[in-house]
């Protein structure tokens, strides 16, 4: 799905869905989430946010050297991030990268309690991006793949969540 960020942020944000897209947003100012852009100083702060969410989905603790290494090469290149906080905690963060005006997003990080608690961080980060994309002038915001004939309701909420932002979906195939 892709977002065209040449088109104004209220039309933009007008194309959103109401009620599981733009509420949440709203929701997530309300419940006092803050968002900020990532430094390699907040790195680390980002690292033990998605090394948390791994842990609990029972895989394997990342190397912080590597994601530090990645970010001090790619940086300059385009390459940033945000991270969300609620009360001066951190409790989401999504990277991405942003080369010829196209953001594709990745790195996903998400804390139990931003779910828990329902804080909806990823919309509000995904807004941020959104707006970071059009004060930058990117073209796209890419919300990267999806299975478009779905096996599972995981990948159908997947479907979901990314049509939400009234993007254009767009097919590629792959050969294995």
């Amino acid at each position: 799905f892709l977002i065209n960020l040449e088109k104004s942020k209220d039309e933009i944000y007008k194309n959103l869905d109401r009620h599981s897209c733009q509420k949440n947003i709203e929701r997530s100012i309300k419940r006092g989430v803050k968002v900020e852009e990532l430094t390699e100083k907040t790195l680390p702060e980002y690292y033990e946010l998605i090394n948390n969410m791994r842990e609990e989905a029972g895989r394997e603790r990342s190397d912080f050297k590597i994601l530090e290494h990645r970010w001090r090469k790619f940086k300059p290149l385009g390459y940033s991030g945000f991270l969300a906080r609620k009360d001066g905690k951190p409790i989401g963060g999504l990277l991405f990268s942003y080369m010829s005006r196209h953001i594709i997003e990745i790195g996903v990080a998400r804390s139990k309690e931003d779910t828990e608690n329902h804080l909806y961080s990823q919309d509000l980060l995904k807004w941020k991006i959104i707006e970071w994309g059009i004060e930058n002038n990117m073209k796209y915001y890419d919300l990267t793949g999806f299975n478009p004939e779905p096996i599972s309701e995981k990948e159908e909420g997947i479907i979901r969540y990314k049509k939400k932002w009234g993007g254009t979906p767009y097919y590629y195939y792959r050969i294995l």
